[in-house]
C-alpha cells in the first residue's frame, strides 16, 4: 500500500515549533511536503497576494517557504511545487485556538480551506493556549486524527481541530461538531414530524446542553421546548439537537458555550467546517 501524500502548511511561519512538530509526527506515516510562509502571517484569512510576485525558497531542513500568505502557500504548492495531487492538506499546529469567529480570520484555517477548495480533504490543527506547552501531545493527537482518515465523511471535507495544552494522558475523547451538514430539527418518533427549536428558547437551552450533553429525559426536552404538545408526544430523536442549535443560535454563541466548556474539561474538539462542495480542480 502506497503511503499517504500530505501537504503541510501553517500561518506562524516555516520556523514555528508547531509546524516542525506536526511535520515530524506525520513523516513516519506519510510522504510529506511542507510549504509555509516565510514569516508569521497570523490573521491573514483567505487572502491571496496579487500586487507583487511570489518567490519559493527551500530551507536547510527541506521545507519550502513563500513570501506570501498561508493561502498563497497552499495555492502555489498545488499549482506549481507539487507534480501530484496530495491525499490530504494539513495546517498547523497553530499557537492559540481557532474557534467561532476566529475561523474567519485565521491563516491556519485558511490554509486548510484552500486545500478544500481544490477538492482535497483538509484539516487545521491548533493548540488552545499560546506558548507551545505540551506540543508533543498535540502532535501525537494530530497524527492519530490523520490516521483515522474519516472515510465515512463525504469528500472533500474541512476539519478544524482545537487541542488543549495538556499532557497526552489527560486529553479526553474528541467532541465532534458538524457545521454545514444539512437542515436539522428534532423529529417526533411516532409520526416523523419535524419540529423546529424555538429561537427564544434555544439560547437558554444551549448552556444546559453544553454542561450536561443532553437533558435527563426526552420528555423533559419536549416539555421545555414545546409545552403545547400532548404529554405522550415526547419521544424524540435527539441525534441532531446540537446541529440544529447551531443553526438557531449561530456559531459564535455555540462555541462560547459548547466548545469552550469542552476545552475546559480537557476535551479536544473537531469542527467540520465544510463537507463536500463544488471545488476547483488543480490546473496543470
Amino acid at each position: 500500500m502506497l503511503p499517504m501524500k500530505i501537504l503541510i502548511s501553517n500561518d506562524d511561519g516555516y520556523l514555528a515549533p508547531g509546524l516542525i512538530a506536526l511535520a515530524n509526527a506525520l513523516a513516519p506515516i506519510a510522504e510529506i511536503v511542507v510549504v509555509a510562509p516565510d514569516s508569521n502571517r497570523s490573521g491573514s484569512s483567505n487572502s491571496l497576494t496579487l500586487e507583487r510576485p511570489l518567490s519559493v525558497f527551500r530551507a536547510e531542513n527541506g521545507f519550502y517557504f513563500v513570501n506570501g500568505t498561508p493561502t498563497d502557500c497552499v495555492h502555489v504548492a498545488l499549482t506549481g511545487v507539487l507534480s501530484y495531487k496530495p491525499d490530504l492538506v494539513v495546517s498547523g499546529i497553530n499557537q492559540g485556538q481557532n474557534m467561532g469567529d476566529d475561523t474567519l480570520y485565521s491563516g491556519t484555517v485558511a490554509a486548510a480551506t484552500e486545500g478544500y477548495l481544490f477538492g482535497i480533504p483538509s484539516i487545521a490543527f491548533s493548540q488552545v493556549q499560546k506558548g507551545w506547552e505540551h506540543l508533543d501531545a498535540a502532535a501525537r493527537v494530530a497524527r492519530e486524527i490523520v490516521e483515522k482518515k474519516f472515510d465515512a465523511l463525504p469528500k472533500p471535507y474541512l476539519l478544524n481541530v482545537n487541542i488543549p495544552n495538556l499532557p497526552y494522558p489527560e486529553l479526553k475523547p474528541v467532541l465532534f461538531h458538524l457545521k454545514t451538514f444539512g437542515n436539522f430539527a428534532l423529529t417526533e418518533a411516532a409520526t416523523g414530524t419535524r419540529l423546529p427549536i424555538p429561537a427564544g428558547k434555544a439560547q437558554a437551552l444551549l448552556t444546559y446542553l453544553a454542561l450536561n450533553q443532553e437533558p435527563a429525559t426526552r420528555e423533559w426536552l419536549a416539555d421545555f421546548l414545546w409545552p403545547e404538545l400532548p404529554a405522550d408526544a415526547g419521544r424524540f430523536n435527539l441525534r441532531h439537537t446540537f446541529f440544529h442549535l447551531r443553526r438557531v443560535c449561530g456559531d459564535a454563541l455555540f462555541h462560547q458555550n459548547r466548545q469552550q466548556i469542552g476545552i475546559a474539561r480537557g476535551r479536544l474538539t473537531v469542527d467540520a467546517l465544510r463537507l463536500s462542495a463544488m471545488t476547483r480542480p488543480v490546473k496543470r
